[in-house]
């Protein structure tokens, strides 16, 4: 599986990069191999391991990866995750200096097919945004409740093996075996 993941590209390998000014983001690559006998656990371990090996590297270009590995287009999906520092205190510190901020708002676009975007915090915020003219709003709701039910398992039991995941809800599951299973 690949799909593209935006990462800070702010690494230190790039001279004087502590004093430059401006959006250092970049999106890279992602391969996960994905084995059926692994458990969601080692699954994990042996992509982050991976991903990490790759942090010196994030720094280039998505058009040098693709021209490096001989590639096209290599992915139509991409994870954001959004965990820049947002320091709840500093509103306090506003209002006191006579600056209230009562609202904030922020708009968001993908050229991507799909995209999601993942806010830690006391609660995990996801986020799938799409480009209508390749996905439907119930396909992207299928796949958003993929992805919860893929968590909970995660959360109950990292031990157990990828292969045995089932991410089909009941009524997914009997048109797949019920009804496309009997055949003609």
């Amino acid at each position: 599986v690949v799909f593209g993941a935006v990462v800070s590209g702010r690494t230190p390998e790039i001279p004087g990069i502590e004093s430059m000014i401006g959006l250092f983001i970049n999106t890279v690559p992602v391969r996960v191999r994905v084995n059926a006998g692994d458990t969601l656990a080692d699954l994990a371990v042996r992509l982050h391991d991976e991903q990490g090996a790759l942090l010196p590297h994030q720094h280039l270009g998505l058009t040098e990866i693709q021209r490096a590995a001989g590639l096209g287009e290599a992915f139509d999906t991409v994870v954001a995750v959004e965990n820049f520092p947002a320091d709840r205190d500093a509103s306090a510190d506003r209002r006191t200096a006579g600056l209230e901020i009562r609202a904030t708002e922020g708009r968001d676009a993908t050229h991507y097919p799909l995209s999601l975007a993942v806010a830690p915090g006391d609660v995990l915020k996801l986020r799938l945004d799409y480009r209508t003219d390749r996905f439907d709003h119930d396909t992207v709701s299928a796949l958003a409740d993929r992805l919860v039910r893929l968590l909970s398992v995660v959360a109950e039991d990292a031990d157990q093996p990828v292969g045995s995941v089932g991410l089909l809800g009941a009524d997914e599951r009997e048109r797949v075996v019920g009804v496309w299973g009997r055949g003609p």
